[in-house]
């Protein structure tokens, strides 16, 4: 299900890539650039969402209804289906910005409709991937393949979708983040839209080694919804450490001397230092979030009673 949404979203973004290189002939090649970069920043961090959205509620739903999963065919129209649905809903939603640009077209207004539509375009995303796989579930009832009798080992998929989920957050912070680098910084450097993306992975890194220290060793249900609240207070975690440690340093740096001035060494310890604590922390707060024993199957039960 994931690879499905997955390609069909590659497909939809080079569709883009594409067309913009074809309408873009002839502008300011800085400009043509610039805009490039924010596609493909935008387009990453749909594709990602989609990832752990896809992910994350097919499994949901398999552990829900005691399934194995869908034949394979089912997964070529959840493709095609969210992609069909998730264009429609982003035209409307093209359709009626383009009406409210022309009633609030102030710079203010603008900005709250790129906001608006920020936002609204992400839920459109989640919004067409859990349709689209609901319906296959739904249509293909009778075509499911029930769960083994044994119970299969999710730990590497609790793990993807623990990082997932994380690194979405992380990726629509740096979405808000692009544009104002790219205004204060763009003459210096023109691919800067595709740093606070690219920073992100480093971001993600402490989240996905706490999961990988914390997670249960033995994990025959992922539970999804956990999975998820663990990586949002993950990105809280390391968001509030960064900070914490950042004004802790440069407080004992001050405090060392009168004249003191962060430097590429004193900036890569407190990189290191906040690295350390986040990994740990993400770690702690995974150990206590998946602390209890992962309940059987009723299949399961009946078989341990007797």
């Amino acid at each position: 299900m994931m690879l499905a949404v997955m390609a069909m979203g590659l497909a939809l973004a080079t569709f883009a890539v594409y067309r913009w290189q074809h309408l873009s002939t002839g502008m300011d090649d800085a400009r043509r650039l610039g805009v490039l970069y924010v596609m493909l920043g935008s387009d990453l961090v749909g594709l990602v969402i989609s990832a752990a959205c896809a992910l994350g509620y097919t499994q949901w739903t398999i552990e829900r209804r005691h399934l194995a999963g869908l034949p394979d065919y089912a997964a070529v129209g959840i493709g095609v289906f969210k992609g069909v649905l998730g264009f429609v809903l982003m035209f409307t939603w093209q359709m009626a910005a383009r009406g409210l640009l022309a009633v609030y077209g102030h710079y203010a207004g603008m900005q709250l409709v790129a906001i608006v539509g920020l936002i609204l375009g992400h839920l459109i995303t989640v919004a067409a991937v859990m349709v689209s796989i609901w319906l296959a579930f739904s249509v293909l009832r009778e075509q499911a393949i029930p769960a083994s009798p044994q119970p299969i080992e999710l730990r590497g998929r609790a793990l993807l979708m623990f990082t997932l989920f994380a690194w979405s957050w992380l990726l629509v912070v740096a979405q808000l983040v692009a544009p104002m680098a790219m205004d204060l910084y763009r003459a210096e450097v023109d691919a800067l839209p595709l740093v606070p993306y690219a920073a992100s992975i480093g971001l993600v890194l402490p989240v996905f080694l706490g999961g990988l220290l914390g997670l249960p060793r033995t994990m025959p249900l992922s539970r999804p919804f956990r999975l998820w609240l663990a990586g949002t207070l993950a990105v809280l975690v390391c968001a509030l450490t960064m900070a914490v440690v950042t004004i802790v340093m440069v407080g004992i740096g001050r405090s060392l001397g009168k004249y003191f001035v962060p430097i590429t060494a004193f900036s890569a310890l407190v990189a290191v230092i906040w690295f350390v604590v986040s990994t740990v922390l993400c770690w702690l707060l995974v150990k206590v979030l998946f602390r209890t024993e992962v309940p059987l199957f009723r299949d399961e039960r009946i078989s341990a009673a007797h």
